[in-house]
């Protein structure tokens, strides 16, 4: 199994393949549907993170059920439209880590809407694993049709941030810390750790990295760097406002004003962009706090979307 080639889902993405591949993904309240065509071998997995398309936005479609279940099973129907040949699994629509408040049906919308998609097509549902309150890491091999699909284990630090949400409720912002540099990110935490109403949730080294730990802890605002290993900053500002837009903070010693990192990073879709020079840590901690906590706090206010 190990030889195979590896395709990663992030959130909006869909794969329709006929070589023996292995595909995953790592899933929350989204959803992922897996097919596989016992007679011909073909298969399609895509995870789609809302039932329905309400704002008419076309440039994603990958995005919503309605479309991304759609596209995937009319290219795998046209190839051979027997539902008897196709295994079908599925799974995700967990309620994780939700904000007070917010939606707490979207996992279960999600579900509900693949069940329904799949029935008009004459699909049954083989196997399912559904809903909860913990994510998913699915990985579907392509060569035999076989699926493992583990529930996440609930860590220490998402332990404590339920207990802290208990305390404060909606005034709890969850950041991600996403910079290559261990210096950065102590200074980052030890600059926030008195900000009652600010929870570091999770740092990565890389967008790889970070890309996991978006799916698995859900962060309400990305702190983000822009030099690092693997993928910069920005390209990974552009994936995630076309995959899974979240507000994010740049931060980044070449980000300064007047350039045109910071102008590109803005119109990314960046909420603010900080000088990491402008902290200023070696004279006051208190200057670096009162710049990252503000930027925090206003990312979620300031994002479009």
């Amino acid at each position: 199994m190990s030889n195979l080639n590896r395709e990663f889902l992030l959130p909006g993405e869909m794969s329709v393949t006929s070589n023996n591949m292995l595909l995953s993904t790592l899933l929350g309240s989204c959803v992922s549907i897996c097919l596989f065509n016992q007679r011909n071998g073909w298969a399609g997995m895509n995870h789609f993170l809302l039932p329905f398309n309400k704002s008419q936005n076309f440039d994603t479609p990958g995005r919503y059920g309605e479309s991304s279940i759609k596209k995937m099973i009319d290219r795998l129907f046209a190839i051979d439209k027997n539902p008897g040949n196709y295994t079908v699994s599925l799974y995700g629509g967990a309620n994780v880590l939700s904000l007070p408040g917010g939606n707490q049906n979207i996992g279960a919308n999600n579900v509900q809407l693949a069940k329904k998609m799949l029935a008009n097509y004459g699909l049954k549902v083989s196997h399912s694993d559904v809903e909860g309150k913990r994510g998913f890491n699915i990985t579907f091999n392509t060569e035999n049709g076989k699926i493992e699909a583990v529930r996440m284990e609930e860590s220490e630090e998402e332990k404590r941030l339920r207990e802290e949400r208990k305390k404060f409720g909606k005034k709890i912002t969850n950041v991600l810390l996403v910079d290559d540099s261990k210096v950065v990110r102590s200074v980052v935490k030890k600059a926030l750790q008195n900000c009652a109403d600010i929870n570091v949730i999770g740092e990565a080294v890389d967008p790889y990295e970070a890309r996991s730990q978006i799916l698995k802890l859900d962060p309400d605002v990305i702190l983000l760097d822009i030099i690092m290993p693997k993928m910069n900053g920005l390209e990974f500002l552009s994936k995630l406002k076309a995959h899974l837009p979240k507000p994010v903070v740049i931060l980044s010693t070449i980000a300064k004003n007047g350039t045109m990192t910071k102008s590109k990073a803005l119109k990314l879709g960046a909420t603010e962009v900080i000088d990491k020079d402008a902290l200023k840590i070696y004279e006051s901690m208190a200057n670096a706090t009162e710049i990252l906590s503000q930027a925090i706090r206003m990312a979620p206010l300031r994002f479009k979307g």
